[in-house]
């Protein structure tokens, strides 16, 4: 898993805050899948193996 630091006026002494990747990332795509940006995709078939899941 990496992290990544970006820099924020006031966190901690250095002003440094270390972001996970992972969580960002999970985040911006929950958001999205909220929104309504994946709907055209979601289910549907590609292949044999039936549609496609948000799970």
């Amino acid at each position: 898993m990496e992290e990544f630091e970006y820099r924020a006026p006031g966190v901690g002494r250095a002003g440094w805050r270390v972001v996970d990747a992972d969580r960002v990332k999970d985040y911006l795509l929950r958001d999205a899948l909220d929104q309504g940006f994946y709907d055209d995709l979601l289910g549907q078939v590609f292949g044999r193996r039936g549609p496609v899941d948000a799970a």
